[in-house]
């Protein structure tokens, strides 16, 4: 039987991969070509890695903190994803001066 601890792990592994490794491959993708600002990774491989990063982590977490009734611990990791997120995505995407708000 897997931990509680070791569900985190692999729930944040996952999302953190998925999401720092979209990051990293458009990176290259657009450092590699000639127009930095129009290659890159397409729009539903960009996004579609994100949905599966964060479907895989709720999937891990949820049946977890359903048993055990630990609804605090499942927001504030819902809550953490969520901004850890938008502060890599948004970062990224501005840092570079892909896009603006």
């Amino acid at each position: 039987m897997m931990t509680a601890t070791h569900l985190y792990i692999k729930a944040w592994t996952l999302l953190l991969a998925l999401i720092g490794g979209s990051v990293l491959i458009d990176f290259i993708l657009r450092t590699s070509a000639d127009d930095f600002y129009q290659s890159g990774l397409s729009e539903p491989l960009w996004f579609g890695a994100h949905i599966i990063a964060f479907t895989g982590f709720l999937a891990l977490l949820i049946p977890h903190l359903w048993q055990q009734r630990n609804w605090l611990a499942g927001l504030v990791n819902g809550v953490a994803a969520l901004f850890l997120y938008l502060v890599i995505i948004y970062g990224y995407i501005l840092g570079l001066g892909m896009d603006s708000l």
